[in-house]
């Protein structure tokens, strides 16, 4: 029960851990597809990913997916600068954004579900698409997913609140603060990354997430 960061050791501990895969996966793909360009691509799939894990704080947005959107734009501005040059050079160069374009993708699109500070952007967006599991992870349905999705939403009751402290004790954002009156008060709405921790540990039902069609 603490608050969380994600100060520049924990980025590149989630970068190394989880989305080194990824970085093989595509490596693989190369080796047996396009052997020419693998050396490009483990230089700047690596240059990409530790980029981006690196500055993803000072970058705008709220999610892995908006923050990667501001980067996208920029490489796509030197992409059609290179189409717009022509030449050898800017071909391998064209090749080299290609690969920076869609690893950064697929970093942003993880990121949300891995940084203990983000809102995850796969697990809502496969539920919304009907995808309810894959293997022992569940997506559709889930209070999770749907907070997430806005079917549902975040409701605090002040008058069934006990003052027990816990929602403030167990949320790692800061959503939840203490009132004057020793009551829970949601002082950080936008922080919540539907962790579900409050709902777990409200102990009078004053935390719930209701639907947003009444159901």
């Amino acid at each position: 029960m603490r608050r969380v960061t994600h100060a520049w050791p924990e980025r590149l501990d989630t970068a190394l851990g989880a989305l080194f895969p990824f970085y093989l996966l595509g490596g693989l793909g190369f080796a047996l597809f396009n052997p020419a360009l693998l050396p490009d691509y483990l230089i700047v799939g690596a240059a990409a990913w530790l980029f981006f894990f690196l500055v993803c704080p000072a970058l705008p947005g709220r999610s892995g997916l908006a923050k990667v959107a501001v980067l996208e734009g920029v490489l796509a501005g030197l992409w059609m600068t290179t189409v717009l040059l022509g030449g050898q050079a800017t071909r391998v160069s064209r090749a080299d954004l290609i690969i920076a374009m869609v690893m950064l993708m697929v970093y942003g699109t993880e990121l949300g579900g891995l940084a203990p500070n983000m809102p995850s952007d796969l697990d809502p967006f496969l539920a919304r698409l009907g995808l309810g599991r894959i293997g022992a992870v569940t997506f559709a349905g889930t209070v999770r997913t749907e907070l997430l999705n806005g079917y549902r939403r975040l409701n605090y009751d002040p008058d069934l609140c006990a003052g027990c402290r816990s929602c403030f004790e167990v949320c790692p954002l800061g959503v939840w603060a203490m009132d004057d009156g020793k009551r829970a008060e949601m002082v950080r709405p936008r922080n919540c990354t539907a962790c579900g921790a409050c709902l777990l540990q409200c102990p009078t039902g004053a935390i719930t997430a209701t639907r947003t069609d009444g159901h």
